[in-house]
């Protein structure tokens, strides 16, 4: 090898050696100058960080508030919160990827978008429920009595609770429809307010903003309980890596709501940790998840999988033991009254003056035959029945018909007693509240109309039903 080769050869490992002298250096006094930083600076309080996804729903704004950033700062965490308007598929991505450590969602989103994701976080709280911040709006029409035999129009955004709350009320009540689906409540606001859709399916602000513009609010979520709810998803992996940061979270969001608990003005109930504990402890949210993965068609094999309850609980206990005015407010919180919606005791009169919302679909109820004795398969539609009439905020009347053939009074006094029977089996027996429901019969006095070609005999059979009229004040 000649000197000049050994030259270049030297000047390669010099340049080598060089340049990873001062990447070596330039890495020591940028972790240098980091640590000092920290060290001069109120930075060195700050352990790690939250990331939240979210969006622009109101129950959600709490969390994200400048309180909340100060309340976690000073346990030295800071929060920080992905606004994503409202894309629960990329959220549900996010939190799968295990680039958020939190998400806001609603359990029917979670159920049905998640289940591509593999449900890569567990329910650690229920943040609110939806109580007329979503609704169903109409210029057209007032009611879903006005609709009848016709197919209608209607927008909301696709894969979103507007669009679960469409597909219950339209299959409880058995409305033909054509969706357009967008990707905003904007969107969908526009379609109905060009007159382009006959329905729309929107939730705050815009609500208030169609109902304002003279637009009939037809069915809003405060009149079906446990459907549209709002939760609080963790991470599974944040979860098991650092449960002390979740925990830490939770606790200080449930002091922080101490005082905005309850129903707001624009139909959002705020949940606390009172409420949670209950929740947990009546199985309401194992059930909401079964309840809603059943309307979703959606499989579970074990829906306890989907939420964890050792946070809160583990919260409660804290409270008994520690001072701080986080878990001071806390306790506060669990000495409150847990109460559930009720229905006050109403007159005769005061029935007749309830206005229409409409009918709920059902399948012909089963008698034996002549008798108001109720038949298996008709004791199985009541007990669907009866769940999709607890679910509802709605009185209902239950009303009893018969067919043409025979004695008009004896046919009259039928229709009463079969009418009373699934008033009876309803309240005795699927639990639905005695003051929520009321029987009359009409005998023959309300008969449908007999369909073109139709034979006597298949008129008079469907004659002989019986009607759930769903009711409001």
């Amino acid at each position: 090898m000649n000197s000049i080769s050994k030259a270049i050869i030297l000047l390669g490992l010099l340049i080598v050696v060089s340049t990873g002298s001062l990447i070596f250096f330039k890495g020591f006094s940028e972790d240098q100058a980091d640590a000092l930083t920290k060290g001069t600076s109120d930075a060195k309080n700050i352990i790690g960080k939250i990331t939240l996804a979210t969006d622009d729903w109101e129950g959600y704004s709490s969390a994200c508030s400048k309180e909340m950033h100060h309340l976690l700062a000073n346990k030295g965490y800071l929060l920080e919160c992905i606004n994503d308007g409202g894309a629960y598929d990329e959220r549900y991505q996010s939190l799968a990827a295990g680039e958020v450590d939190l998400a806001f969602g609603t359990i029917d989103s979670y159920l049905s978008v998640g289940e591509k994701y593999k449900y890569p976080g567990v329910i650690i709280s229920v943040v609110d429920e939806s109580k007329g911040g979503d609704a169903i709006l109409s210029k057209r029409f007032k009611s879903f009595k006005d609709i009848k035999n016709k197919t209608v129009s209607v927008s909301f955004v696709k894969d979103s609770p507007s669009q679960f709350l469409w597909s219950v009320v339209a299959k409880n009540f058995g409305i033909k429809y054509k969706d357009y689906p967008t990707s905003s409540p904007k969107e969908a606001y526009d379609l109905m307010t060009s007159g382009k859709v006959d329905f729309s399916v929107l939730w705050q602000p815009f609500v208030n903003s169609a109902i304002s513009d003279g637009y009939n609010k037809i069915v809003g979520s405060e009149s079906i309980n446990g459907l549209i709810v709002d939760i609080l998803i963790a991470n599974r992996e944040s979860l098991d890596d650092d449960k002390e940061k979740i925990m830490i979270f939770l606790s200080e969001y449930y002091a922080y709501m101490k005082n905005k608990l309850g129903t707001t003005n624009t139909g959002i109930k705020l949940y606390g940790i009172n409420d949670n504990k209950h929740f947990y402890d009546d199985n309401f949210i194992v059930d909401s998840i079964v309840n809603i993965s059943n309307i979703l068609n959606i499989s579970l094999d074990n829906p306890y999988s989907l939420i964890n309850s050792a946070i809160t609980n583990s919260i409660v206990d804290n409270s008994k033991s520690l001072d701080s005015d986080t878990y001071l407010n806390i306790k506060d919180q669990l000495e409150n009254i847990y109460s559930t919606t009720s229905f006050s005791k109403l007159s005769d009169s005061q029935w007749e003056y309830l206005a229409k919302v409409g009918n709920l679909k059902v399948e012909q109820i089963k008698f034996k035959s002549g008798s108001s004795l109720l038949t298996l398969r008709g004791k199985e539609e009541l007990d669907n029945i009866g769940r999709i009439i607890s679910q509802y905020n709605y009185r209902v009347k239950i009303i009893g018909h018969s067919s043409l053939d025979g004695d008009e009074e004896i046919n009259l006094e039928l229709s009463k007693d079969r009418a009373k029977s699934v008033e009876n089996y309803l309240v005795r027996i699927s639990n639905v509240n005695s003051l929520q429901v009321k029987s009359i019969g009409v005998g023959i006095k309300r008969p449908l109309k007999r369909i073109h070609s139709e034979s006597w005999r298949n008129y008079n059979k469907r004659l002989q039903r019986v009607e759930f009229v769903f009711l409001t004040e």
